[in-house]
């Protein structure tokens, strides 16, 4: 049930509502009442420096979550930093972590699950490419193929990316200071971070001038465990995680991004030498005031680029399935009805055998082509994953919504891309279709009847519109 469920409450408009209010049973409300603390233990690579040491703590994105964490559980979190997961497995099961966090790959996972029973991963945002700000952007790791890219070793997206881009020269470090010390000693021309990592690391004074200036079209992923020892810790664990919804990741994603600034530190000695000597005070209060200003336009600039990366699809150049789920969500400022339409590329899997994956890239983008065409200021697409593609419609009653997608499905079939593995002999697409049957209509149930819609589409025969 939950392999087929979570995905879906995840997604789904209604995962806001679990937000709200997070019940607990008997059993674990006991379990939590005897908790003083709990023992967590973050991937090693999120140690920026040895400050870790000192104060026990994670700081950025990875810290905020953690917090989070503690408010919804009612229960402290003591933070235990290693250096390796070599001491994870060398630690005694009475002496450890009742908690581990981490982006680690699948066979650390299984020494792990010896020991820890592993959530669901949580999604943190895209990975993003981080090389000197002086250089031109980039759409993807192709555009930069002949140069030295380093990553972080023993993590769950590095085997991906290895078979992806499987003759590029890849360099790999065990914490993220040293790889992007790499990348300042020029020992490494790239550097591929998870977004949390790379917007902690871009605070950072002595990273600034290296700067994001593209990203990969997959999502980094932390993977959770939880002692088999304590069932009821995993049961609320799994709770809290799921209560944390889309808008709660943009608003720590988006605190970080502006708070970039606040985390530099201040070099007090330097004030205190020029504060005895007025016209240099008065030079250096000038350019201080000039330095501030630049780099809040920097991070203005960088907040930006960071939005629409995080909101729109490399491939297609549609808006992506994050910007779909935050429009699908918000409330209807017009107080107009929301109609939903859901597309999927008939007998897609059987193109992409026959005629190879580039091929079915480039039908898509062509798919994506015939649905621009169709927008306008009350309709927007979107690419929902890959060959499902989403409408969104505002003010269309149930024929006007029918009649548009049927308009669609004929579009898309008249384009005459061929297919010979289809019995159509050319690529079409089915839609489900759902409309609101007044405003104040859950979401939930919209987002079900349009996905419902689809399902008949494909099994009574494909290329139609089922309402």
């Amino acid at each position: 049930v939950e392999e087929v469920w979570l995905p879906k409450i995840e997604d789904a408009y209604y995962n806001k509502k679990l937000s709200e209010k997070i019940v607990y049973t008997s059993k674990e409300k006991q379990w939590i009442a005897k908790q003083k603390h709990i023992v967590v233990t973050g991937d090693p690579s999120w140690k920026l420096s040895d400050k870790i040491e000192e104060d026990k703590a994670y700081r950025g994105v990875a810290g905020e979550y953690i917090s989070r964490f503690e408010k919804k559980m009612h229960t402290k979190a003591i933070l235990n930093p290693i250096d390796s997961w070599a001491e994870i497995l060398a630690t005694p099961e009475s002496d450890s972590a009742d908690v581990v966090m981490g982006t680690m790959n699948h066979d650390l996972q299984k020494l792990l699950e010896k020991r820890y029973t592993f959530l669901k991963p949580y999604s943190v945002g895209p990975l993003v490419i981080i090389t000197d700000k002086n250089m031109r952007f980039v759409t993807d790791l192709n555009d930069i193929k002949d140069k030295r890219i380093g990553m972080l070793g023993l993590q769950n997206y590095t085997s991906d990316i290895e078979q992806h881009y499987e003759a590029y020269d890849f360099y790999y470090f065990s914490q993220i200071n040293r790889l992007l010390h790499a990348l300042l000693l020029e020992k490494v021309d790239a550097v591929v971070l998870p977004l949390p990592e790379a917007i902690l690391a871009l605070a950072d004074t002595q990273y600034e001038q290296l700067d994001i200036i593209g990203k990969l079209d997959r999502e980094t992923y932390v993977n959770i465990g939880v002692l088999k020892s304590k069932p009821s810790l995993k049961n609320i664990m799994n709770k809290v995680i799921l209560s944390i919804n889309y808008q709660d990741k943009k608003e720590i994603l988006s605190k970080w991004t502006q708070k970039l600034n606040y985390i530099e530190k201040i070099d007090y000695k330097l004030i205190f030498i020029i504060t005895g000597i007025l016209g240099i005070l008065f030079l250096s209060a000038a350019y201080y005031a000039y330095f501030i200003k630049k780099k809040h336009e920097h991070e203005k600039e960088l907040s930006k680029q960071l939005e629409a990366l995080a909101l729109k699809d490399d491939l297609t150049g549609l808006m992506n399935k994050r910007a779909f789920n935050q429009k699908f969500e918000a409330k209807n400022p017009t107080g107009q009805k929301l109609g939903l339409l859901f597309i999927d590329v008939d007998n897609f899997k059987r193109y992409n055998d026959y005629y190879g994956h580039l091929e079915g890239d480039f039908a898509l983008k062509k798919i994506a082509d015939i649905l621009k065409r169709f927008e306008s200021d009350r309709c927007s697409s979107y690419r929902i994953g890959g060959e499902e593609f989403g409408f969104l419609l505002e003010g269309y009653d149930e024929v006007a919504a029918v009649k548009f997608a049927q308009s669609l499905c004929e579009s898309v079939e008249a384009e005459k891309i061929e297919h010979s593995k289809s019995p159509f002999g050319y690529i079409t697409v089915s839609i489900g279709v759902g409309i609101e049957e007044d405003t104040n209509m859950d979401r939930q149930y919209l987002y079900l009847t349009a996905d419902k819609a689809l399902y008949r589409a494909k099994i009574l025969g494909k290329n139609q519109v089922i309402y």
